[in-house]
């Protein structure tokens, strides 16, 4: 199961940008062009789900360990 970081934050007591900004910090996710992109080592954790209006990342709740 992948959760949004909205969910995550919700799950750990922190804000999404907490949980954003903390992915960031382990190298699993970079920002391109304003949106978060997957990095090599986030693939292991992360998946990108797309639709028509944005792209979105969900991750893995072991991510956060």
């Amino acid at each position: 199961m992948f959760f949004i970081p909205t969910e995550l934050g919700k799950i750990f007591g922190k804000s999404p940008v907490e949980i954003n900004k903390m992915l960031e910090h382990k190298g699993f996710q970079t920002k391109i062009d304003n949106q978060w992109q997957l990095t090599e080592k986030g693939e292991s954790f992360g998946i990108k789900v797309e639709n028509s209006a944005f792209t979105q990342l969900k991750w893995h709740i072991e991510v956060i360990a």
